[in-house]
């Protein structure tokens, strides 16, 4: 267990991406900046042409915004055990209603929400949506828990960062608290279609070396930019 914890500060922001600082003067860049500076980025471009860049700028503000949203309803939710009293809209209130019920199923202590975690080893940090114990075939185990919203239903493959960015947070929770973390599990809202399975749980094990090799990349490239 690391025994000097360093406390998250602010985020702070440069030409390569989002950095987390600390208050022992530490910064390091967040996992999503480093695994969307080294991923496949040929679909968002062509989405992005295809809309214009203005509409298309528009749309991902928008859907950050209500993620953000949904986020922030359901943290409130793990902790308080109940439903805001007031959701910021409709569309916020329908997406949470998605996943509550997998939460009140399989959810039965939350060590933490919205956690900030980091890795010296990595020299990386992100901030994690839940860390909780879990219901799963084989009974109850410690999870990386993340809240995702879409238009429709994601096929695996174009889920493969987001198994990565469990990973990561599994790396970091065993660096940090000594917790070893196998398993995590994506919840996802959507917006259009509705009647069918919110939920994958992955094994992390496999993904958390393919992780490590993505974050080298990360940080090459980041040595090559600088020269």
């Amino acid at each position: 267990m690391n025994n000097m914890m360093h406390k998250f500060k602010q985020h702070i922001y440069d030409d390569v991406g989002r950095i987390y600082e600390f208050d022992n003067g530490s910064r390091y860049y967040s996992v999503t900046t480093a695994l969307g500076a080294t991923g496949d980025k040929s679909f968002l471009d062509a989405w992005k042409k295809r809309l214009g860049k203005q509409r298309a700028e528009a749309e991902l503000k928008y859907a950050g915004d209500i993620g953000t949203q949904m986020h922030e309803s359901l943290e409130y939710y793990l902790i308080y055990k109940e439903e805001p009293e007031n959701y910021p809209n409709s569309v916020v209130k329908n997406l949470s209603k998605q996943i509550i019920p997998y939460l009140d199923r399989n959810v039965s202590d939350v060590f933490a929400t919205e956690k900030v975690l980091y890795s010296n080893n990595l020299k990386l940090a992100g901030t994690a949506d839940g860390i909780v114990h879990y219901r799963l075939k084989s009974g109850i185990f410690p999870v990386i828990l993340d809240f995702k919203t879409s238009k429709k239903l994601k096929q695996i493959k174009w889920m493969h960062d987001y198994f990565l960015q469990l990973a990561i947070y599994a790396i970091m929770m065993e660096e940090l608290y000594g917790q070893p973390i196998n398993s995590g599990v994506l919840l996802f809202a959507y917006k259009q279609v509705r009647n069918i399975n919110k939920e994958f749980i992955v094994n992390l094990t496999k993904y958390k070396q393919i992780a490590i090799k993505r974050i080298e990349m990360f940080h090459k490239m980041i040595d090559i930019s600088v020269k």
